[in-house]
């Protein structure tokens, strides 16, 4: 294909870096209570895009457990949904963390 005739597409819009992962990650509620678990399809330092058979029950704030022992997890606010993804935005003020 000659440079000139390739595809144009829209500059990246997001703040960082995404990296593409297949991570298995679990999802709770920010008391704990399990929301079962997802797949992490790509993330960045300011969120990710999450693969799951619930994406349209999932509330709009939950925390993803990044970690089997919970201790790597990250507040997440749902930026949109469609019926098997999630792109959540990372919430880092201290009133999300438990």
């Amino acid at each position: 294909m000659h440079p000139s005739s390739a595809p144009k597409f829209k500059s990246e819009r997001r703040r960082s870096k995404r990296h593409y992962v297949a991570l298995v990650a679990g999802l709770a509620q920010a008391d704990g209570a399990d929301l079962g678990s997802c797949v992490v399809a790509d993330i960045s330092e300011t969120g990710a895009r999450l693969k799951t058979n619930q994406a349209s029950s999932l509330p709009e704030n939950f925390v993803l457990l990044l970690s089997a022992s919970a201790k790597l997890q990250r507040h997440c606010i749902v930026a949109w949904r469609t019926d098997r993804e999630v792109g959540v935005e990372f919430v880092w003020d201290n009133a999300a963390r438990r």
